[in-house]
């Protein structure tokens, strides 16, 4: 949303991409989402003790089974050394790795972002369907076409309920002046329907200058409904 005002205000806001599984993103190399571009993930790791780590948020397409597997595998085979995981996720993420002794908490954490999930690089790819062909764009161009396509809907919006506000105020405005001037009793004597809807029409002649649109038919019948009524 500040990039949709940034640009409606003619400035060029920088966007970069959000997870919503929290953790760590690196967007040095993100090159605006174009082709090519990529973004390292992280989870969010935090030493609890000196032999215990812990993981409160994921990275960005793992869950904690994929996570916790991608740790075990990476310690039988040798790649890192733990002494057990322990997934305590409830509301809030919570998966506790236990170090053995000997092993340095920061190095272990290193480790974890190195050979197993901890860490994932997604490659951007940012493709969309227009005039029934795909086209690849930049973030910024993405938004700047979703910021113009909501303006356009929003002044569609606007511009159907001043139509509906200035309907409104015809018909009452009418209502106003066919009242207020006794332009009913000149149609009181009279049986023909069709010079019933001339004299009303006549008796607002007077009285169209004021108005912000032509008098209708449709307008006159809905005066001789009041009318009736």
């Amino acid at each position: 949303l500040e990039g949709c005002i940034s640009f409606l205000r003619k400035e060029t806001p920088e966007i970069v991409p959000d997870f919503p599984t929290g953790g760590i993103a690196d967007v040095s190399e993100y090159n605006n989402g174009k082709r090519g571009g990529r973004v390292k993930c992280r989870a969010r790791i935090e030493a609890r003790k000196k032999n215990l780590l812990a993981i409160t948020e994921l990275p960005f397409s793992k869950t904690t089974t994929s996570l916790i597997d991608s740790i075990i595998s990476a310690n039988e085979k040798g790649k890192i050394k733990i002494q057990r995981v322990e997934d305590n996720t409830a509301d809030v993420v919570e998966i506790l790795v236990y170090l053995p002794s000997g092993v340095d908490a920061v190095t272990a954490e290193q480790a974890l972002y190195a050979f197993t999930d901890c860490e994932v690089s997604i490659s951007t790819n940012i493709c969309v369907i227009e005039n029934e062909k795909p086209h690849f764009y930049s973030a910024q161009d993405l938004l700047y076409l979703a910021t113009e396509k909501t303006r356009e809907l929003l002044k569609m919006e606007l511009e159907i309920e001043l139509t509906e506000l200035e309907a409104k105020w015809h018909i009452s405005s009418l209502e106003k002046i066919f009242i207020e001037n006794r332009i009913y009793h000149q149609i009181e004597e009279i049986k023909d329907w069709e010079e019933v809807i001339a004299t009303v029409d006549n008796g607002l002649t007077p009285f169209k200058s004021q108005l912000k649109r032509e008098v209708t038919r449709d307008d006159i019948l809905r005066l001789l409904e009041i009318k009736i009524k």
